[in-house]
């Protein structure tokens, strides 16, 4: 799995490309956990390259949300593929998480951001 970060004013994206499952969720978790302890606390997961989700991914996922709404912020995931959108439908995920179709929606959701 291949991950990176980038940060477009206020709001952080994280980017995952393949899998999210258990063999890569201690990855994913690191990942994001390291970003969270930076103070980031409007976060977007983008999952246009992700091709799979297990239950794992799934527990990566809400213990992000966890974390990030603890500290005053929020975790949105955006471009699910349509197997890992299926996925989160039938986890119930999508009535916890705010799902948009693109990073730009998910970004702007945040509101206005600072220049």
């Amino acid at each position: 799995m291949e991950t990176q970060s980038e940060q477009r004013q206020e709001t952080l994206i994280i980017s995952f490309e393949g899998s999210l499952d258990a063999l890569t969720a201690d990855q994913a978790h690191s990942f994001i956990g390291a970003q969270l302890d930076g103070g980031q606390q409007q976060v977007v997961v983008d999952l246009s390259q992700v091709d799979f989700m297990s239950s794992a991914g799934i527990r990566v996922l809400l213990d992000m949300l966890k974390r990030s709404r603890g500290m005053g912020g929020d975790l949105r995931l955006a471009a699910t593929q349509p197997g890992v959108q299926r996925t989160l439908e039938l986890s119930g995920m999508v009535r916890v998480l705010e799902v948009y179709l693109s990073v730009e929606e998910a970004v702007r959701s945040y509101g206005p951001q600072e220049p």
